[in-house]
């Protein structure tokens, strides 16, 4: 009996020895279990990131495509990884280092050299790289040159007598065959050279009808026709004096004209009359701030007096009179393209002593192929009553920018 309790003791004894081996045994294998397990949990997330899913707040995940270190913000928000990658959703800061070189330009242009970060546009999205680069599209006159600014920009060009002036995306341009002119805040054009005789023949012979004399101004009820006086040494009908200027003309006729051309004789800046005493104001006058140019010179050419370089007394005596302005292309000035604004034939002016009729004094620019160096000055004018028609007398017309 004593054996058999013996024997039993043992038998527990060793029993629990042998679940306690059991249980160390375990115990030893859970840290390998455990650590295989998160390996194996961690590539299972990998491989749902690899396939673009992205978590839903407050985590950070990597998509595909997105910045070596760091990633892309979740749809919803979340903390920004901790280097590179771009914003996504509603706004934020650029991250401390982001785009390398390059990237897509904004408003045109080529991209330059990047920025540290993306940027973010107030819609959430981002410009990729950095600032726009030099050389970046622009608006060009027809035929100029191109220039300048990312969005818009500043440039221009001339073709034919056609410029173009653009600031801030918006362009406006002169009407053919005339040239800008900028004097402080006023932007305008002028005509490059004097009307011909064929540009006045073909408004006689087709536009006159559509300009009965009852739409001239009031001070010109006396002038019951556009034609030159017949009497005046003009040459109209002479076809090999078609491009000389038009001449015999007086004040009426001149003005009609500019108007059945959209344009209106040169006068106070902003397109209305100006007064005598402005005539020679460069802030106040068209004709004279075109003339005398931005360097305000006597003559458009320069400050001294130059006989040999427009139509003027001095210019070709044995064969005085007024010529084409092809053939003085030495008379320029005072901005690029103006033609003959001293000399050849002296040029009505909107600029009269009233508005009362006929013998209302107006004034007369830039002298005639007629006159010396003091009448051939930007500043020298004359005045002739409104219905005076003579043969040094011709005329050219001012214009608005017109939009593009």
């Amino acid at each position: 009996m004593r054996g058999f309790r013996r024997t039993a003791s043992v038998d527990a004894l060793a029993s629990k020895l042998t679940r306690a081996r059991r249980a160390r045994g375990l115990r030893h294998m859970a840290w390998p279990l455990l650590a295989l397990g998160s390996i194996l949990g961690a590539c299972a997330d990998l491989a749902g990131i690899e396939r673009g899913f992205l978590q839903q707040g407050g985590a950070v995940s990597v998509a595909a495509g997105g910045g070596g270190n760091g990633g892309s913000w979740s749809a919803q928000g979340g903390a920004p990884a901790p280097l590179g990658g771009n914003h996504h959703a509603q706004g934020g800061e650029p991250l401390a280092a982001g785009a390398g070189n390059g990237g897509a330009p904004a408003e045109g242009g080529d991209a330059g050299a990047g920025e540290a970060g993306a940027r973010i546009t107030p819609q959430g999205g981002h410009t990729a790289g950095g600032s726009i680069g030099s050389g970046g599209a622009s608006n060009v006159g027809s035929g100029g040159a191109s220039g300048g600014k990312s969005s818009g920009g500043t440039s221009g060009g001339t073709s034919g007598g056609t410029t173009q002036l653009c600031q801030d995306g918006f362009c406006t341009r002169c009407p053919s065959d005339s040239a800008l002119v900028e004097v402080g805040s006023f932007s305008y054009c002028v005509q490059t050279r004097e009307v011909t005789n064929a540009e006045y023949l073909s408004f006689v012979q087709q536009r006159a009808a559509a300009w009965p004399v009852g739409r001239q101004p009031a001070s010109c009820s006396f002038n019951v026709t556009y034609q030159p006086d017949p009497g005046c040494d003009g040459d109209l009908l002479d076809s090999v004096s078609a491009d000389r200027p038009v001449r015999c003309v007086d004040w009426c006729d001149a003005h009609t004209y500019c108007r059945s051309v959209g344009l209106h004789l040169c006068g106070r800046m902003g397109g209305t009359p100006n007064r005598l005493s402005d005539v020679a104001d460069v802030e106040a006058d068209e004709w004279f701030a075109a003339c005398t140019g931005p360097d305000q010179t006597d003559y458009p050419y320069g400050e001294e007096f130059e006989g040999s370089t427009c139509n003027g007394s001095e210019f070709a005596p044995s064969d005085a009179g007024p010529k084409a302005a092809s053939k003085l292309k030495t008379c320029e000035g005072g901005f690029t393209g103006l033609l003959n604004m001293s000399g050849n034939v002296a040029e009505w002016n909107d600029s009269c002593e009233a508005a009362t009729g006929s013998s209302d004094r107006c004034a007369t620019r830039g002298g005639s192929y007629q006159d010396g160096p003091y009448e051939l000055r930007c500043a020298g004018s004359n005045t002739l009553a409104r219905d005076t028609q003579a043969e040094h007398v011709g005329f050219r017309c001012c214009a608005e920018l017109l939009a593009q």
